[in-house]
């Protein structure tokens, strides 16, 4: 019965990945600048509005090993088996939309500096923590690259005009997913709200190069929703530009109520 069970479980999955593409970042060259927008699910047009910041939770993947310490971001939320997200991890890229990147150019994503840690008051550097982004499988992937270096992900050129998969269209987009580690192996890392700055770049053939200004990833894993609002809070965004993504968004009093928490700790500290 288990077995049936699980091979039930599998062929939902199967079934919910090929009619979606998950979670992505959508993202256009505004000629100067290129303009992180929306994290949107499966479909990647029409325009959204831009963000600076994306609020997520930490999590494990469905069915994984005790001895696995692995935590993921999670960037979507929708299950087709109760219980289980049909897309563990998040969110890449998609470009496609207004078709505004030169067929040909390359982009790329890395992280702007190393892990932070919230502390209560504000964030520091997680020392013992990274953040990976990888492509493929988790076991063998593609390609890394790890917060805190300089290594990047450099995804294939902007294809050929087309309405086909793998052409360039608006719902082009290119899959990353992301995972917390520790330089102690197998140790589980510190429950707590993290933070990680990356930035988009795309080179076009010719050797004109834009980047879009440092976006943030602000990751929770088992933190108190007091402690990931004010940690939101302290990086003086104003709210439009934050995505609260796979974790409800907070009502205007709560966000009030996180300024003053955080206000409180920034006032301890220079006491």
């Amino acid at each position: 019965m288990m077995r049936t069970a699980l091979l039930s479980v599998a062929a939902a999955l199967s079934a919910a990945a090929a009619h979606a593409h998950g979670p992505q970042i959508q993202i256009t060259n505004d000629g100067s600048t290129i303009v992180t927008r929306e994290v949107l699910n499966n479909h990647y047009s029409p325009l959204t509005d831009p963000k600076s910041a994306y609020v997520m939770p930490l999590l494990q993947r469905p069915f994984q090993t005790p001895a696995d310490a692995t935590w993921y971001t999670r960037a979507e939320a929708s299950e087709s088996v109760p219980g289980v997200p049909d897309f563990y991890s998040g969110p890449g890229i998609a470009f496609g939309v207004g078709l505004t990147f030169e067929v040909g150019s390359q982009t790329t994503l890395a992280f702007d500096g190393a892990l932070q840690l919230w502390d209560g008051s504000a964030f520091s550097l997680a020392d013992e923590n990274w953040l990976e982004a990888f492509r493929g499988d988790p076991a063998t992937p593609s390609v890394t690259a790890k917060s805190g270096t300089t290594e990047s992900i450099a995804f294939s050129p902007i294809p050929s005009l087309g309405s086909g998969h793998g052409a360039y269209n608006e719902q082009s987009h290119a899959t990353v997913r992301y995972r917390l580690g520790s330089t102690t192996p197998l140790a589980e890392p510190a429950d707590g709200v993290y933070l990680a700055t990356l930035t988009v770049t795309n080179a076009a053939a010719g050797g004109a190069t834009v980047s879009s200004e440092p976006f943030r990833f602000v990751m929770s894993k088992n933190a108190p929703v007091s402690e990931l609002r004010a940690a939101v809070w302290s990086l003086g965004l104003a709210p439009g530009a934050v995505q609260w993504v796979a974790v409800p968004e907070p009502a205007s009093g709560a966000l009030a109520a996180a300024a003053l928490l955080a206000l409180g700790g920034l006032r301890r500290r220079k006491a």
